[in-house]
Parts: C-alpha cells; sequence; structure tokens
C-alpha cells in the first residue's frame, strides 16, 4: 500500500514538475553549516521513501528534517556511527531500506524498523545499485559483481559478463528487478531472480550495443538514458539507450569540462553538471537549444530530482548542499557592490517614475537612479544625484513619493522638500523657508492639491500646493502634532489614504488617524499601555478590498477591520511565527498578497488561503538587512521592492502559480524522559501498541511535516483520541509531552491545519501498563524513526522481538517488528 501510493504520487509530482519548470521561477539556495551539515563537501545525496533527503559528506552523514532544510537525528545512535566516515554514495528501496557507500564499507539501515547491516567486504572504491524491491547490487574494481542475499543477509558473487569498473558510466535496476549497466560501447541487460534460499541469478541476458556509437558519458534519469556520443552530440534514448535520439551538438567548452558527474531532465531543458565544476543549462528556444551558466561553479557530485516538490539537490564540492527551487515569484537581487561606483549607505525609499526610471534614496550617498529598470536584465545604467551635482537638499534621502504632473516629491534631512521631474532631469525644492520642515520621512500628495510631509521629529505638514504649469508651489503651511515637550511622541514615518481620512505611523504612540475634511484625530493603540512595541507602528497600509488595515511595528505584524472599526486586532506575527520580529516595510499585492520585509525574513502571506512563506537572508536574499519605510509596489508589473543595507530585492512574479502539496504527518521518535522508546518494550503479537511500564509515564513524542520550502505554514493540533479529549492548539511545535500518564491504553492523534486545509490525523498507539505487569518482549534495539504516518500505518504490531527485520501489512495496514 505505501509503496504503490509513494509511487504514484511521485510519478504525478515530477510530472507536473517537469511542465512546469520552464515558466516557474528558479531560485538557489544552499543548506550549509549553519544548518547542521557536516561538511561542506557534500558527495552524495538521497531522499528516502519518506521524503527525507539524506546528504553523505568528507565527514560524514546529515539528514535533513523535513521542517525547512536544517540538519536533525543527530542525537540517533545510527547517525552518529556515519558522523566520522567520508560517504560516497545512498541509495534505497520502496521499503525504506538505506544503502550507504563509505570509505569503511557497505551500510544499510531500515530507518522504520532499526534494522542495520554492516558489510566491510566492500572498501575503497566501488558502485551501487538498489531496485524498488530491495535488490541491491555492487560493481567492485577488481572483483567484479556481487548481489544481496536477503535471507542471508550476505552478498554473494553475481555470474555474469565481467565490465571493468572504469568503464561503467551507469548502473541500475528498476522497478521490476531490471538491471542494467551502461558502458562505452554497449549496454548489458538482466533480470535479477532470486531462488528459494535467495541466491540471486542473472537471466534474460542481453549485451546491446549503443545505436549512436562509443559514449564519453551516460546518465540514468528515471526511464531515460542521457548520452553524450563521441560525437560530441547530446542524445536522449530510453532506459537502455534505445531509440536514442540527438538533442543538440555541445559546445567545446562542455566537451572540455569532462567528465560529467549528473545530467537531469527539466521539461524540454536539461541540467549538465561536471565534476571538475559549475551546473549548466541547456535551454530550447525556437532556434534550438542555448547553453547558460547558473550561479553554481564549484565541483559537482551529483544532482538529484526531488519527488514530491519542485526541487533539484545538488551536492557540491565545498558549497555544501546547494538545491535549485521553483515558487510563484522570481527573486532578484541587485547589489551595490556591483555599481560602477561606490555606494554604502542603506536604502531607505524606493519609487519607479512615468518613464520607467527606478529612483533609490539612500541614507547618505543621495539618490540613484536605474534608467528603464528591468528586473530581468543584470546589466543597468545607473546614476548618481547628490547636492555636490544637482539640487538636492541633503544626502540622507528618506522618503520618494508619486505626484502630479509625473513628479517624484523627495524628502531628506534637509530643510524643505525636494521634487524630481522626469522631463527634464532636475530636481527643485519646496517649502525651504518653513519652519521646523526637515527629516521628511514619508509624503502623500493629495489630489494635486495638497502634500502630507511627515517628519521623524517635528510632526506632520499639510502643505497647500499651488502650480505654475508643471512646477509646484506651497500656498500654506500647517503643522500639526508636534508636541514639544515630548519629541518622541512626534514621530511620524509612514502615512496611507482611505477616503477622507489618513493612516499614519505615529511612532511609540500607535496609529494616528486623521480626518482631512473635520481635522479631528484620534490614536488607535494595537495593545495594552504594556505593550510598547507593539504601539511602535514603522509601515502602515490600507486594505480596500477587505476593509482593513495592516500595521507592521518595531515587534510584530497586526490588522484589523476598518468599516466599522473593530476593537479586535489580529496578531498576524504569531500566526506566522514572527511575533518579536521588527517589520521594516509593507507592500500589498492587488491580489490580496501580503509581503513584509522583517528582521527574520521577506515575508509572503495569501490573505485568501492563508498559505505564506518566509524567505531568509543568505537563502534567496543577498541583501544584509531590510531597511525602514524602503518598500514600493509597482502594479503595473505586479513586482516589489524591498531596500536594505547594502541593495535592494525585487520579487517578480512567475507565468504559473505552482502545484501545492500537503504532505503527511510522520511520528518521528518517542522518548521516555531522556531516552528513546526502547523495542523491549514491546508486547506480545497480535496487534499491541508500543508498551512501557508504570512509571515510563514521561513521554514526548516527535512528528514533522516534510516540506523543505514551506515549512513554517503548518499549525499543528493533538489529542488524546480514547479519552474524549478535544483538538489542542500546537503552533508550529513538532512535539507534544505527556506527564504522569496513569496506566492505561493511548491513542495519540496529530494532525495540521494549512490555510483552509486540515490534514487527515495521524495516529500512534502506546500503553502504559500497571505495576506488577512487566511487559513482554525481549529486544534490545531502540524504536527508529520516522513512525509511519496514519495514512499508512494505524499500529505498530510487535511479535517475536529476534529476527531484525519487518514485515508491512496491506490489509490491516500494520506495521509488524521482530
Amino acid at each position: 500500500m505505501l509503496t504503490s501510493r509513494f509511487r504514484t504520487t511521485c510519478a504525478l509530482l515530477l510530472a507536473a514538475m517537469l511542465t512546469s519548470l520552464d515558466t516557474a521561477a528558479q531560485t538557489i539556495r544552499t543548506v550549509d553549516g549553519s544548518d547542521g551539515l557536516a561538511s561542506m563537501f557534500v558527495l552524495s545525496v538521497y531522499q528516502d521513501v519518506h521524503g527525507f533527503v539524506w546528504a553523505g559528506t568528507y565527514s560524514g552523514l546529515s539528514i535533513l528534517n523535513g521542517n525547512g532544510t536544517s540538519v536533525a537525528f543527530t542525537d540517533r545512535p545510527e547517525v552518529k556511527a556515519e558522523a566520522g566516515v567520508m560517504i560516497r554514495g545512498i541509495d534505497g528501496s520502496d521499503d525504506g531500506t538505506v544503502w550507504l557507500n563509505t570509505n569503511f564499507g557497505l551500510d544499510c539501515w531500515n530507518i522504520a524498523t532499526g534494522r542495520h547491516e554492516h558489510h566491510p567486504e566492500f572498501t575503497g572504491t566501488y558502485e551501487i545499485a538498489v531496485g524498488a524491491r530491495g535488490e541491491v547490487v555492487v560493481l567492485t574494481r577488481d572483483r567484479g559483481f556481487f548481489a544481496y542475499n536477503a535471507q542471508t543477509c550476505h552478498f554473494e558473487q553475481l555470474t555474469a559478463e565481467l565490465v571493468p569498473y572504469e568503464d561503467c558510466h551507469a548502473m541500475t535496476v528498476d522497478s521490476v528487478g531490471r538491471w542494467r549497466v551502461v558502458t562505452r560501447t554497449h549496454t548489458l541487460e538482466a533480470t535479477l531472480c532470486p531462488d528459494d534460499r535467495g541466491h540471486v541469478f542473472a537471466t534474460d541476458t542481453r549485451k546491446v550495443a549503443h545505436e549512436v556509437g562509443r559514449l564519453t558519458t551516460a546518465k540514468a534519469d528515471g526511464r531515460e538514458l542521457l548520452m553524450v556520443g563521441e560525437d560530441g552530440v547530446f542524445y536522449v534514448g530510453d532506459a537502455s539507450g534505445r531509440g536514442a535520439k540527438p538533442v543538440c551538438h555541445l559546445s567545446p567548452e562542455m566537451l572540455r569540462r569532462q567528465p560529467y558527474s549528473g545530467i537531469l531532465r527539466i521539461g524540454d531543458d536539461f541540467l549538465l553538471s561536471f565534476y571538475s565544476g559549475g551546473v549548466f543549462r541547456l535551454r530550447k528556444t525556437a532556434a534550438g537549444y542555448e547553453e547558460e551558466t547558473t550561479d553554481i561553479s564549484s565541483g559537482i557530485f551529483g544532482m538529484r530530482h526531488d519527488c514530491r516538490q519542485d526541487i533539484i539537490w545538488i551536492a557540491t564540492d565545498g558549497e555544501g548542499l546547494r538545491y535549485f527551487a521553483r515558487a510563484p515569484y522570481i527573486i532578484t537581487n541587485e547589489m551595490f557592490a556591483q555599481l560602477p561606483f561606490p555606494v554604502s549607505a542603506p536604502v531607505r525609499a524606493i519609487v519607479r517614475d512615468s518613464a520607467g526610471t527606478l529612483l533609490l534614496g539612500t541614507k547618505g550617498d543621495g539618490l540613484l537612479l536605474y534608467e528603464h529598470f528591468d528586473s530581468r536584465e543584470r546589466h543597468h545604467s545607473v546614476r548618481q544625484l547628490t547636492t555636490a551635482n544637482s539640487g538636492l537638499l541633503h544626502n540622507a534621502v528618506y522618503a520618494l513619493a508619486e505626484g502630479s504632473h509625473d513628479l517624484i516629491w523627495i524628502g531628506s534631512d534637509g530643510t524643505g522638500i525636494n521634487y524630481y521631474n522626469p522631463r527634464t532631469g532636475r530636481i527643485g525644492s519646496l517649502g525651504t523657508q518653513v519652519r521646523h520642515l526637515w527629516a521628511v520621512h514619508a509624503l502623500l500628495e493629495i489630489d494635486g492639491e495638497e502634500l502630507i510631509a511627515c517628519t521623524g521629529s517635528r510632526g506632520v505638514f499639510r502643505l497647500k500646493l499651488a502650480w505654475d504649469g508643471d512646477e509646484p508651489r506651497l500656498a500654506e503651511a500647517q503643522q500639526l502634532f508636534y508636541d514639544a515637550d515630548h519629541p518622541s511622541h512626534s514621530q511620524f514615518i509612514s502615512v496611507t489614504r482611505q477616503g477622507d481620512f489618513l493612516w499614519l505611523a505615529n511612532r511609540e504612540l500607535g496609529i494616528r488617524i486623521l480626518n482631512l475634511r473635520s481635522g479631528r484625530n484620534s490614536v488607535w493603540r494595537l495593545a495594552g499601555d504594556d505593550m510598547r512595541a507593539q504601539n511602535d507602528p514603522i509601515a502602515v497600509l490600507i486594505d480596500t478590498v477587505r476593509q482593513q488595515f495592516i500595521s507592521g511595528a518595531s515587534r510584530g505584524l497586526h490588522c484589523g477591520h476598518i468599516n466599522p472599526m473593530s476593537s479586535h486586532v489580529r496578531d498576524l506575527g504569531s500566526t506566522l511565527g514572527l511575533a518579536d520580529a521588527t517589520v521594516r516595510g509593507l507592500a500589498l499585492e492587488s491580489r490580496g498578497r501580503l509581503w513584509a520585509a522583517t528582521t527574520q525574513g521577506l515575508v509572503c502571506y495569501d490573505q485568501t488561503t492563508g498559505d505564506f512563506n518566509i524567505l531568509t537572508v543568505n537563502d534567496e536574499i543577498e541583501i544584509s538587512e531590510f531597511s525602514e519605510g524602503a518598500a514600493y509596489y509597482a502594479p503595473r508589473r505586479d513586482e516589489k521592492f524591498f531596500g536594505g543595507t547594502d541593495g535592494f530585492v525585487v520579487v517578480s512574479p512567475a507565468l504559473h502559480e505552482l502545484h501545492v502539496v500537503f504532505p503527511p504527518v510522520l511520528f518521528t521518535g518517542v522518548k521516555v524522559g531522556n531516552h528513546y522508546a526502547d523495542r523491549s518494550y514491546a508486547g506480545e503479537s497480535g496487534g499491541e501498541p508500543l508498551q512501557l511500564r508504570h512509571y515510563e509515564n514521561y513521554l514526548t513524542i516527535g512528528f514533522t511535516v516534510v516540506d523543505y520550502l514551506h515549512a513554517n505554514r503548518y499549525r499543528f493540533q493533538y489529542r488524546l483520541k480514547d479519552s474524549g479529549g478535544h483538538w489542542l492548539d500546537l503552533g508550529h511545535e513538532r512535539s507534544v509531552s505527556f506527564a504522569n500518564l496513569p496506566p492505561g491504553k493511548y491513542r495519540l492523534q496529530v494532525r495540521y491545519r494549512s490555510a483552509s486545509y486540515v490534514s487527515p490525523p495521524s495516529e500512534l498507539a502506546f500503553t502504559i501498563r500497571p505495576p506488577g505487569m512487566p511487559p513482554s518482549g525481549h529486544g534490545c534495539c531502540g524504536w527508529r524513526w520516522p513512525w509511519p504516518s496514519w495514512q499508512e500505518v494505524s499500529t505498530f504490531t510487535v511479535g517475536n522481538a529476534h529476527a531484525g527485520c519487518a514485515a508491512w501489512s496491506a490489509g490491516s495496514r500494520n506495521v509488524a517488528v521482530w
């Protein structure tokens, strides 16, 4: 049941991925030492039947926990046992058995049952191939082929035509036990058949010469064989290489870089990686295939498709575990280090003018103008305007806003306000004689008649405008909300309009709402008086579609209804796992998707579905930290801009949304006190759950959902089913603890919510025996991880605890361990 369903799911997701990767956005992420990776030199990568990704490194084994890309399970004895070895290859079968090609021998684990074997006879350099049904073949450098006898748990010589180790380009075992060895000149095919004693024989053997001639390399990718011939042509054939069709001629540079470490198909395109360095893409165009470089330049040891998500995992020589990920948006980083002149001040304001020029205000380096900016182009014409070469009042620019007559209003630390005319390229000034009008942090023009100027310490100014053609002049000025006795109450950093009302971020006090017609105002506080950080707004937006305000503060993200105004304010920060984050800027798409630049990353929150994602620095985001107020939304191209300390980020939409996957809940282990539950607690056969003594009633049960792209979208709930309990919220926590449980039978259920979706519950059964009733069973090995989900297994049943292997019962949906 598990195997067929998993293979079907993988096939469907892989098919969806192959048809969508051409048009979906592509980003490159890294798993490194900060995530717990054992070494930055990754020699192999594998994804097991449960979805966990295994990385074999130069200094041991790392396994990603599925909750993002952090390495977990490092306290497990099995992981510690491989912590000091060099792991060259990893492969596995559909029953959960994983085989590790190490410098100290060949090891296998069944991660669900704890079965472990070590085969020290295979050392040095050798190759392994593992079939879905558990077939294992090893090719050694000097002794030929060996096949695994599942009954004796030993390897035996496999009788087959000898193939020199150096001439083996690829070796695979498919889902029906068909074994293939691809060499320079031919493919050797045979069916692996065990007899009654487990001895494996190669039957129905065939030797098929390559139709395209001699090969320089060949890599298996699913049911295809991707080949490069000695003629320099790249071919695609079936699993044996038959029916090969030419794709394109490779350039001399691509041929010079051989040998290849991996070749993968991505829709109509292909990725090629090299041991000597780099990953390249063959992109199909109307004129043929074009070779493109990627941002990965180190040596590559291998690549692998993720079976559940739109990810390609890449094992690199010194750059950690890299992966291409697909998202419904494109992230572009524009760094100041790429400019032809020095800029070191952070970005504090962003806007695009009517001519397509992107203007950036910096805190000390004046204005940067990216003319005809296009995020898809890597080279832009950039010029700098400062007090030395223009009419700019001050080089610390905090505010940029669109105005009438195509003008761009400019607020800075200078006395007065500047404006930029894109038609003339000139900078003019307004209000230089107004007392206290300086340090302008936010600007908003109202119907060409008024200009609202928010200052950092002198309150808010209402400036009446008059026009001489396209040139503005100041007609009248009024200062509001200035308290000379309490200057900290006169700080304003953001302003937005909703009809006749202005919503102003009044630092340290809350949101001040001004009626433009009556002049009346009120202060809207987001929390109690003791919650100063929540009442310290930095950015305010109005969502006119949902009739709500959105506020980002020095601590948290909140929203609430404005028509009519409600006393209930939603704490979005806690919902998104960002309760303590500082929100530096907000951008709201026309379709309702909210973006927030925070101290914990760039957050994308879909208000319709509840889905969200957090992009962190050193993930897609290259800037060191986001800046206050430096957020801008350009609706025409649906682009979002966020400024930071050393550049800015552009978020552009991809052409297609990606398929949303809802994975099952997996149990990852049961701890009794500080130790994992031991298999010696197992009871008699016949469906009994995990058995514990009466004093082993302090439990911590771990669980997870394997999702490498949206780890924060899941909010978990649990209950003890037979106790009549209600579902209790755990938030983002991935474990639940019980203390002083009385003797009895228990069934723990765990599920999650993701937006409007509620997952089926996964269930784990256990029994705490009364005093005087010792548990039966004589096993001595600990329960292993990951526990199968309730969608696959209803209870754990145990029997004789000696044999050290497992069986799946599809009919009763049980796992028997003995």
